[in-house]
């Protein structure tokens, strides 16, 4: 008898992952002993920050995708994620300090000729302030010349994209420096701070730049003591690896699911390998490194082609193929029945999500496609292709899996959750009979203690997963009981 309504959790389709993808991913897996889904959802969002504003998805219409995307995924501590998260950081640290160096020069120019202009500006207009009457109007004219000069002077920013803990204060001050594009990928961020809970219980003005940038809706912050935040193309992208108990706060959190956050984001909950892992760990190998490095490479230099952040107009614009087109319109057609009240996503707390998933299938549908070119400028003259397309229906049904599983568990009491984690521990040990003080020792981050256990196994019990043993009969012998005992189903392990 199910303890929830899903309990088995796909595993990322990393098949479907372009070449350049697939194979590190596969590899990175292999070397820091995780679950593919944590390289695979960490390199997609990577490739949407990357391209940035530089490009968007044309579905049909008006309607329009920016490609950045908003990723969760939950694991445990220990389960190596920091190592994975800078593992793809890397290669974009590594770029960005580069276009930093080749721009300090322009950087430090553009400041000091606005500093200039500052000065000749504020002895203007003391000139025209104490000028007498009759030179009033050439004064002023001076005066109003030097504002006018120092408007049109547009200090560059140093070549920054990627960012870790801020303020949604800070973020729009980012966003507005680096022509709207920024990026966090993170193992352990503070989702309290980038939110605005911590500091402003999720007010409208700061949360607002983080639901505004998902969708590239203009930002417009005004401040007093500086200068207004004026993002008209903002694209940021949010990569976060935290542990499942933060997953779980942040579905939980109101305030967040009422102003639509929590609906923005594609949760991952993969099933850590702590336990089973091989102390030999191969490195990956050069060719795959070099071809999943040069795509971030490509796009980083198509994003800072003149070592600072590119002034350019309109985005380019990606289309499906005619075929894609079709796939993608049966896909959300599909969808769109899922949020029927009977539907998988017609819950009230899964609707909201659902109705955004065509248009994340979509985003990801260009990811992939931009992949598949290595992140060439080529990719930005070709159609996305219907390989591509199909690829993001099926990583989105995955999301679909998952999605649902991290809203179930949000409404679960602590008695569900405690029979969960011996429900797994039951399975990754693959044993059939148990002592309740094993499982206490193998449970005993999630449950405490023995009295906190024993409901956890009652239900277990309940539900027909384990069976109580009876009493074994007294070896006389002085010393501990072993304790209550329980026989496992074989169908738990039946996969």
């Amino acid at each position: 008898i199910p303890l929830t309504d899903n309990l088995q959790l796909p595993g990322f389709p990393t098949h479907v992952l372009p070449e350049g993808l697939r194979d590190w991913v596969q590899e990175c897996a292999k070397t820091k002993q995780v679950p593919e889904d944590l390289p695979a959802m960490v390199a997609i969002g990577a490739v949407g920050a990357c391209t940035g504003n530089t490009a968007r998805i044309r579905v049909q219409g008006d309607h329009v995708e920016p490609p950045n995307i908003y990723l969760m995924v939950a694991l445990a501590s220990g389960a190596r994620k920091t190592a994975v998260v800078a593992a793809v950081r890397k290669p974009l640290s590594k770029r960005l300090r580069k276009h930093a160096l080749e721009s300090r020069e322009s950087v430090a120019e553009g400041f000091t000729r606005k500093r200039i202009q500052k000065r000749r500006l504020e002895r203007a207009i003391d000139e025209a302030a104490e000028a007498p009457s009759p030179e009033d109007d050439e004064a002023t004219s001076r005066a109003m010349c030097a504002a006018k000069k120092l408007q049109e002077l547009e200090t560059q920013a140093t070549t920054r994209l990627l960012a870790d803990d801020v303020t949604p204060e800070k973020l729009a001050q980012l966003l507005c420096e680096q022509k709207g594009n920024c990026a966090i990928i993170d193992s352990d961020c503070d989702l309290e701070q980038i939110f605005g809970g911590r500091r402003s219980r999720g007010s409208s003005i700061n949360m607002s730049v983080v639901l505004k940038a998902h969708s590239g809706e203009e930002i417009l912050v005004d401040r007093i003591s500086r200068e207004s935040d004026h993002v008209e193309n903002p694209c940021l992208t949010l990569v976060f690896v935290p542990q499942p108990i933060v997953v779980e706060n942040f579905i939980n959190n109101k305030e967040y699911v009422h102003r639509g956050l929590t609906a923005r984001f594609l949760y991952s909950l993969p099933q850590d390998n702590l336990g089973y892992r091989d102390s030999v760990q191969p490195a990956i190998t050069q060719n795959v490194r070099a071809r999943f490095e040069a795509i971030f490479e490509r796009l980083l230099e198509r994003m800072f082609g003149g070592g600072g952040p590119r002034s350019r107009g309109a985005p380019t614009e990606l289309r499906m193929d005619r075929e894609g087109l079709a796939a993608y319109n049966k896909f959300a057609d599909e969808v769109e029945t899922m949020l029927r009240p009977d539907g998988p996503l017609g819950s009230e707390a899964l609707r909201p999500w659902g109705s955004k998933l065509a248009g994340h299938m979509a985003r990801i549908a260009a990811l992939l496609h931009i992949a598949s070119w290595g992140g060439l400028p080529e990719a930005f003259e070709q159609p996305v292709a219907l390989e591509w397309v199909q690829a993001a229906i099926v990583i989105s049904r995955y999301c679909i899996v998952h999605a649902r599983q991290v809203y179930g568990l949000s409404g679960l009491n602590q008695q569900t959750r405690d029979a969960l984690a011996v429900l797994a521990w039951l399975k990754r040990s693959g044993i059939t009979e148990f002592a309740r003080r094993e499982s206490h020792i193998a449970c005993r981050s999630q449950c405490r203690t023995i009295r906190t256990l024993q409901p956890a196994l009652t239900l277990l019990e309940e539900h027909e997963y384990i069976r109580l043993l009876p009493p074994a009969p007294s070896s006389g012998k002085p010393g501990r009981r072993r304790g209550p005992c329980y026989a496992v189903n074989p169908l738990v392990h039946a996969g």
